[in-house]
């Protein structure tokens, strides 16, 4: 699954390397949030996750109130955990993408990427309900995009999931008064 925010395989090599070399010359002359921003989503279209949390925390640190960056910022971490083993760093950067989506959305609580976002981190972190609520929350504000076709796609998944559990578990109460009329 994608996130959303996060650039597709398209992308033309000498254009992301031209930008580089001038967000870095931007950046030894003139720091600011937004070459901040720039340099951690380029590096997160590389897939270089560590140096794009990295980037993205100087923004964050000087611009705490903005959705984008913040939104950016969950994404690293959601992508950086993506990456590891099943282990505490992965739910410990799960959590953090959490935590950084839903400042994003405190900022701005129609914030498409963030909302979209947390609905697949709730998803990861095994909280289906949650997530289940989360969907749904997107899919109030986007209905059409082929983003929205990932969420119902996502929200299908988890019904179906949710059912296949109750029907387990029907199964199992029905197995067990068939063994105590065995037993009767």
């Amino acid at each position: 699954s994608q996130l959303r925010g996060e650039n597709d395989d398209k992308i033309d090599v000498s254009a992301r390397n031209r930008a580089e070399r001038i967000l870095l010359d931007e950046e030894a002359e003139n720091p600011s949030p937004e070459v901040f921003h720039s340099l951690g989503r380029l590096h997160l279209s590389k897939k270089e996750f560590d140096e794009a949390a990295k980037q993205l925390e100087k923004a964050r640190r000087l611009a705490p109130q903005s959705p984008e960056i913040l939104s950016d910022a969950g994404t690293a971490y959601l992508e950086k955990s993506k990456t590891l083993p099943e282990s505490e760093k992965k739910i410990e950067l799960q959590s953090q993408a959490l935590e950084s989506f839903d400042k994003a959305l405190e900022q701005n609580p129609r914030f498409l990427p963030a909302l979209f976002n947390r609905a697949y981190c709730l998803q990861l972190l095994n909280l289906p309900n949650q997530a289940k609520e989360a969907w749904q929350k997107y899919l109030e504000f986007d209905s059409a995009s082929k983003w929205a076709e990932e969420a119902r796609a996502n929200l299908q998944s988890l019904e179906e999931e949710n059912n296949a559990e109750i029907s387990a578990e029907r199964l199992e109460e029905m197995f067990s008064a068939f063994i105590a009329e065995q037993n009767e």
